[in-house]
């Protein structure tokens, strides 16, 4: 099992995580969230020693701000959550960087339309990997669960990371 925290803003909070037996850790650079992770806050990010993986997380980003932001927030992982498209990730993949690559799974999805994200992925073992999240009407995570039984449907290789709701079902199984 891997873990990923994401949401990560303050400097106290990171520290405290680098304690913590997890994987990865995640900075939202997308200026929409309520977790952005603003310029005084990655400044203050900068300054830390990081001893879990980071993950930087982007929506329809440009190139150029990604770039910006690798050595800065010592990046291991992009995630892409917007309408990227599988050329815009193999020029990331070329820096030596992982990609965590988000869908947004409703009832109807259509694995079918993962194909291309799957030859890329085929192309760089290890290096690519499918975020499975709730479908909502904006990007990013809402922190509901979807019905993960739709992920029967899905037939690819792709090593792949649940998401949405993952701390309200570890609160209910505690509970019972």
């Amino acid at each position: 099992m891997i873990i990923k925290v994401c949401g990560m803003r303050e400097p106290k909070n990171i520290e405290a995580l680098q304690q913590l037996d997890i994987d990865f850790m995640g900075v939202i650079k997308y200026p929409k969230s309520k977790r952005f992770v603003d310029q005084d806050q990655s400044l203050a990010i900068e300054q830390l020693t990081m001893n879990k993986g980071t993950v930087g997380v982007y929506v329809n980003a440009s190139m150029q701000e990604i770039l910006n932001d690798i050595i800065p927030l010592q990046l291991d992982v992009v995630q892409l959550h917007g309408d990227e498209n599988p050329a815009f990730a193999k020029a990331l993949l070329e820096l030596d960087l992982k990609i965590f690559k988000a869908f947004q799974i409703s009832t109807d999805y259509d694995f079918d339309s993962l194909r291309n994200w799957e030859s890329l992925a085929a192309e760089h073992p290890g290096k690519v990997f499918f975020l499975f999240d709730t479908a909502t009407k904006h990007y990013g995570g809402s922190g509901k669960k979807f019905n993960w039984s739709i992920l029967e449907n899905y037939k690819g290789n792709v090593p792949f990371i649940l998401s949405g709701g993952i701390v309200q079902m570890m609160q209910q199984t505690l509970k019972t």
